[in-house]
């Protein structure tokens, strides 16, 4: 009877873990304006585990160096700063989003086009990553694509 209750315990365990996952939903990672140096990416972020997951970076392929970054109104004015880790509660959705938080994309290696398809990889805590690839669109372009990874 003990066994039959382990071997039960068990199955429920590795059902809930193997369904549990983060995803990326409508990833969208913004072509560069002619003459600028660095772009926006933006997507949502969701933790459907029971642990907090902290995102310690991000890679873009083509693009030589990605940051977190976030907008805070201080003293009346928006402001931008980079943050070098992001906690996403277990069970929630962060949102990257214009005016909120949002990769920032410098030194492209190479300038992708709208229509293009590119690697975006995020990089947590303990060595876990995630990737999918993003569509690329051009500035003013709002497009829900709803795909997951």
């Amino acid at each position: 009877m003990r066994f039959l209750v382990f071997i039960s315990a068990f199955c429920i365990f590795y059902i809930n873990s193997a369904i549990a996952h983060t995803t990326l939903i409508d990833v969208q990672v913004r072509s560069f304006i002619p003459g600028a140096s660095n772009s926006v990416a933006y997507f949502t972020l969701d933790n459907d585990t029971k642990d907090i997951r902290t995102l310690v970076s991000a890679e873009v392929e083509g693009i030589k160096r990605v940051e977190i970054h976030q907008h805070k109104f201080i003293n009346g004015m928006m402001k931008m700063s980079r943050l070098h880790s992001l906690d996403i509660n277990a069970y929630h959705q962060v949102h990257f989003r214009p005016g909120g938080l949002h990769l920032m994309l410098f030194e492209p290696i190479q300038f992708p086009k709208p229509g293009d398809k590119i690697k975006l990889t995020l990089h947590f805590t303990k060595g876990e990553s995630i990737s999918i690839q993003a569509d690329v669109i051009k500035l003013g372009e709002e497009k829900q694509n709803h795909s997951h990874h």
